[in-house]
């Protein structure tokens, strides 16, 4: 990617964030510092891979549920009154399970497509190979969403196809009424953003190989 392709993809992201932000200026003074600032496109990817496809009952599988976008889901598939089943390492366990789920899988230990069932929607928040391996626990008539996958490989389209499961890659998108719903869980203490650590905006260098690691709890946080 050229300077100039980098500089204005950057400048794009950082924008879209500050117009979320700016949709969840209402609950600043009402919440802990950072609450709103960590509350961005990752718990807005969350809400919009959820919604609409979550029904009380439901099972559903978030993998990586200790991760940015993950930790989010978890407890927005609760607060939709779904069954959470979510995989993380060993040492990632409690903070998964008090984040709400109801099961935990080490995909360290375990593999998830050897344990599990009848799943009604997975959530990949990790990579293609994840997503289709998904396949193989999904009932049929249910739903995989993912956000490692910008296209639907044909290979997993086609397995799809032959159980009726619905895959569709999610791309985040800025939405007023998703805002207001984020916020209003906020508020309300049932979506609770994890900081793992902030760093000055000096550091941001560092603050992304936190990021690139794969081994963040929650979200990072950049402060100006």
């Amino acid at each position: 990617m050229s300077v100039d392709l980098f500089v204005q993809s950057h400048l794009q992201y950082s924008l879209k964030r500050l117009l979320l932000l700016q949709a969840l200026t209402d609950c600043v003074v009402e919440l802990p510092k950072f609450y709103c600032l960590a509350t961005t496109l990752a718990a807005l990817t969350a809400l919009q891979a959820l919604k609409g496809r979550v029904n009380k009952g439901d099972e559903v599988l978030i993998h990586a549920g200790s991760g940015g976008v993950g930790h989010f889901a978890v407890q927005i598939a609760k607060k939709l009154g779904a069954h959470v089943i979510s995989t993380s390492s060993t040492k990632n366990r409690d903070f998964i399970m008090n984040l709400g789920a109801d099961e935990h899988i080490d995909y360290r230990s375990q593999s998830f497509e050897q344990v599990l069932t009848d799943i009604d929607l997975a959530f990949d928040t990790v990579a293609p190979d994840i997503a289709e391996k998904s396949l193989n626990v999904v009932r049929n008539g249910g739903h995989l969403v993912s956000i490692s996958m910008m296209d639907v490989p044909a290979k997993v389209q086609e397995k799809a196809n032959e159980r009726d499961i619905t895959v569709t890659p999610i791309l985040v998108r800025s939405n007023g009424d998703d805002m207001d719903t984020l916020r209003d869980m906020l508020i309300e203490g049932s979506l609770k953003p994890h900081v793992s650590k902030v760093f000055d905006f000096q550091h941001l260098g560092d603050a992304h190989i936190a990021i690139e690691s794969g081994r963040t709890v929650g979200k990072i946080v950049v402060t100006v």
